[in-house]
């Protein structure tokens, strides 16, 4: 059922990941709209995963296009798995992760992702259905995924120190915290948690933009 999980596989975040934008302004701003990176951005994730999310990792996610079930699509692949999530080019919204075989891993109905316009103390709950397919099989389950802008905060990291959205995310087995760029549109920080009873067991993870590539 996790989403994380599709994060973790993209990059961080996915997972990861990069999903917030906008134009950063002094104290705390609303944001009208995703700030997309530029095609060919790149940048350098780290990640500290116990439990069930496995070993610690290190890779590069990329910006790319392409089209998605006759749809302009953002991608954003892991230069470690091969796996490439698809996003909405208006919402940022995640509609599904690929493998390096180009074949769906997960899709996301409706698409996933950061309701706009964010600002500090917003709240938000949707319903989604996610379907995987990497047994051979595919299996759909529903969730609830309800998340709350928590401030608007300054964050260090190993590329160095942004101003952030903090968003914390809740799921009946999960609890996720995002600290999101609305200057470059991409995750800068996670904070992950699985419960004893989510699907794949208990584990936590940790990741860190550690380096910045964004073409202007």
């Amino acid at each position: 059922m996790s989403r994380v999980t599709a994060i973790r596989n993209l990059g961080i975040g996915g997972l990861t990941a990069m999903l917030v934008g906008g134009c950063a302004t002094v104290g705390e701003p609303e944001v009208a709209k995703w700030n997309i990176p530029r095609t060919g951005s790149s940048w350098t994730v780290a990640e500290h995963n116990t439990g069930s999310y496995g070993k610690d990792v290190q890779y590069e996610m990329k910006r790319g296009e392409t089209m998605w079930q006759g749809q302009p699509a953002v991608t954003f692949t892991n230069s470690v798995t091969g796996t490439t999530l698809m996003a909405q080019p208006d919402t940022g919204l995640w509609m599904a992760l690929v493998g390096s075989d180009n074949k769906p891993m997960m899709t996301f109905d409706p698409p996933l992702g950061l309701q706009y316009p964010l600002k500090v103390s917003k709240e938000w709950a949707t319903t989604h259905r996610m379907t995987t397919a990497t047994t051979g099989r595919a299996v759909t389950v529903e969730f609830l995924y309800a998340c709350k802008v928590v401030s608007y905060e300054p964050v260090t990291v190993r590329a160095g120190t942004f101003d952030s959205f903090k968003v914390n995310c809740k799921a009946p087995a999960e609890e996720d915290t995002w600290w999101s760029s609305p200057e470059h549109g991409i995750i800068l920080k996670t904070n992950l948690r699985r419960f004893d009873h989510h699907s794949q067991g208990s584990g936590t993870q940790e990741a860190e933009l550690v380096a910045l590539n964004l073409l202007r």
